[in-house]
C-alpha cells in the first residue's frame, strides 16, 4: 500500500521548497510581529529595516510594508519598484486605535497605489486634514506620532497582515483571470478597534492610469484617434478625392 506523508513527516527541505516567500520591510513593532507570525505559519521570511530612501532590488517574493504609522512616501516608492519588478505587495499600518491592511497590489491585475491614494482622497470628509496628515507622513520626520503602544491593536494588525500576505502569495501563482487588467479591483481592510468594526473595501483604478493601465492607455489613445479620423477625413492639398477633378 502506498502511503503519502503528512506535511509534518516531510523533510524540512521539502516543506521549505513549497513554502511561500515573503519579504517584510519593517518599521516598528508591527513589522517584527508580522514576520514572527509568517515564520510560524511556515513561510520563508526575510526582513529589512525601512529607511527613508527608495527600496533597492526587490526579491522574488511577496513584499510586505509594515509600519507603526503611515509612511506614504515609502509606499509610493515601493509601488514604483514593485511595478518595475512585477512583484506583488501589500501593506499594513497603524494610526492610534485604527489600523489598515492593504491595499494589496498585483502588477497587471490590480490598480496601483497611486490610484488607491486618489480614491481615498476623493472620499475624505475633511480634505485639508487628510492632506496635512499625508504631508506629515511623507516628511522626513520619522518620530512616532503617539506615546506608548496598544499591544492588542498591534497583534490584531500583525495577524491580519500575515494572513493577507499568505493569501497574496497563493494568488500570485494562480493563472491570470480573464480581462484582469480591466476588471480586477484592489482590496484593503480598515478597522476601528474602539467599535470593533472590520470593513473590507474594494477600489478601482482612476481612469486610464499611466502605470497600472499603460497598455490600455496607449491602445485607447490609438483607437480614439482612429475613430476621430474615420469620422473627420483629412483633405490633403494636391490630391484628388474620389470622383473629384484631376
Amino acid at each position: 500500500m502506498i502511503r503519502s506523508r503528512s506535511p509534518e513527516e516531510s523533510p524540512a527541505s521539502e516543506r521549505a521548497a513549497g513554502a511561500p516567500a515573503v519579504h517584510v520591510f519593517r518599521d516598528g513593532k508591527l513589522g517584527a510581529r508580522c514576520a514572527e507570525l509568517l515564520t510560524g505559519a511556515g513561510a520563508r521570511v526575510t526582513t529589512s529595516a525601512l529607511d527613508a530612501g527608495a527600496p533597492g532590488a526587490l526579491p522574488d517574493a511577496v513584499i510586505v510594508l509594515a509600519t507603526d504609522r503611515p509612511r506614504p512616501a515609502a509606499a509610493h516608492a515601493l509601488d514604483a519598484a514593485a511595478f518595475a519588478a512585477r512583484v506583488a505587495w501589500t501593506s499594513g499600518t497603524l494610526l492610534a486605535h485604527e489600523l489598515r491592511i492593504g491595499p494589496s497590489i498585483v502588477p497587471g491585475r490590480t490598480p496601483c497605489f497611486a490610484c488607491f491614494s486618489r480614491r481615498v482622497r476623493s472620499v475624505a470628509l475633511d480634505l485639508e486634514a487628510h492632506d496635512a496628515l499625508e504631508a506629515l507622513g511623507a516628511s522626513g520626520d520619522l518620530r512616532p506620532w503617539f506615546q506608548g503602544e496598544l499591544a492588542a491593536v498591534t497583534e490584531q494588525a500583525a495577524a491580519l497582515l500575515a494572513a493577507e500576505a499568505l493569501a497574496l502569495s497563493k494568488e500570485r501563482g494562480a493563472p491570470e483571470p480573464p480581462r484582469a487588467g480591466a476588471a480586477r479591483m484592489g482590496r484593503f481592510w480598515e478597522c476601528d478597534v474602539t467599535s470593533g468594526a472590520l470593513r473590507a473595501r474594494r477600489f478601482a483604478r482612476v481612469g486610464l492610469c499611466g502605470r497600472c493601465a499603460a497598455g490600455e492607455h496607449a491602445a485607447g489613445r490609438g483607437a480614439s484617434l482612429a475613430g476621430y479620423f474615420a469620422e473627420h477625413p483629412l483633405a490633403i492639398a494636391g490630391s484628388s478625392g474620389v470622383g473629384g477633378d484631376r
